[in-house]
């Protein structure tokens, strides 16, 4: 069975659409978990800072 050029040329369309079909969801959902990890680290940074900068500093005198 032999395909004329169009018929190899339609193919490839279908079949990049399909690809593309599939594939976006798929790299909408990463960027969504990027953006959520990015996130979440930045939070474990500050909240990070915040505790190093708590237990740097001598405690208060408790007899004031």
């Amino acid at each position: 069975m032999k395909f004329s050029d169009d018929q190899i040329q339609q193919l490839k369309e279908l079949m990049n659409t399909m690809f593309d079909k599939k594939l976006k969801p798929i790299k909408r959902k990463l960027n969504s978990i990027e953006k959520d990890l990015k996130w979440t680290m930045l939070r474990y940074d500050t909240r990070l800072v915040h505790l190093e900068n708590h237990f740097s500093h001598p405690p208060g005198r408790a007899d004031n």
